[in-house]
């Protein structure tokens, strides 16, 4: 395997004229992995899948969409998926939000060593800056990856949606009854829908679920 395709190109992708950034991206992160825990995922394939295929996956609806939304990745550990969204739509603006000082050092540099001018890093806790200006009820797609438990990672990620605004929750397995156990605590959110999808390598289950900020553009929560 010369290059990692896009996660838009089937494993294991074109080999003329690929984009370098996604390798370069792998390689970076394999670099960071010596330095630090970020991702137990090594290996092309289970990189390709697990964090690049899976990352775009969650924005499926979106993908196109040239607007200047203002996108936020909540508690981004390794950069995902907010790298992998940045990369594919450079008309968003994506931040990476992570509390942890030495992984956002990290990924600052890859940001800047693969000139990727429309992302940019946050370091600080999500239940601070989300209630703070600028970043309360800042951003049009908020998106939220093995953060916490849902109720948790709702709590964290709902504060910086605008009224009005679209929010992605990443998950693995998922059952009708979590559904209905989510439709009756939501705050402030509407759940759209629920897109399930099989891992195109390991034949995995995964599940995103959008939420739209359900609440006024004057107060609310």
């Amino acid at each position: 395997m010369s290059h990692l395709p896009s996660p838009l190109d089937p494993w294991p992708g074109a080999e003329t004229h690929p984009d370098p950034r996604w390798h370069a991206l792998y390689l970076a992160i394999l670099a960071g992995n010596e330095q630090m825990n970020l991702t137990r995922i090594t290996t092309p394939a289970d990189f390709w899948e697990k964090h690049l295929w899976d990352s775009v996956q969650g924005i499926q609806p979106y993908l196109g969409n040239n607007e200047a939304w203002q996108v936020l990745d909540v508690g981004t550990g390794a950069g995902f998926p907010g790298l992998a969204v940045g990369i594919l739509q450079p008309h968003w603006q994506v931040t990476l939000l992570d509390s942890r000082q030495k992984k956002t050092r990290f990924l600052a540099q890859v940001i800047a060593d693969l000139r990727l001018d429309n992302i940019t890093m946050l370091t600080g806790r999500a239940e601070v800056l989300g209630a703070t200006v600028p970043h309360r009820k800042n951003y049009d797609l908020v998106l939220l990856r093995a953060v916490a438990p849902v109720d948790q990672a709702l709590n964290y990620g709902t504060p910086f949606l605008k009224p009005g605004g679209r929010l992605v929750l990443y998950q693995g397995h998922w059952t009708a009854a979590q559904t209905e156990a989510l439709t009756a605590s939501l705050h402030g959110l509407k759940l759209t829908h629920i897109d399930a999808q099989i891992t195109p390598l390991t034949q995995g289950v995964r599940h995103y679920l959008h939420l739209v900020g359900n609440f006024p553009a004057q107060g609310g929560s």
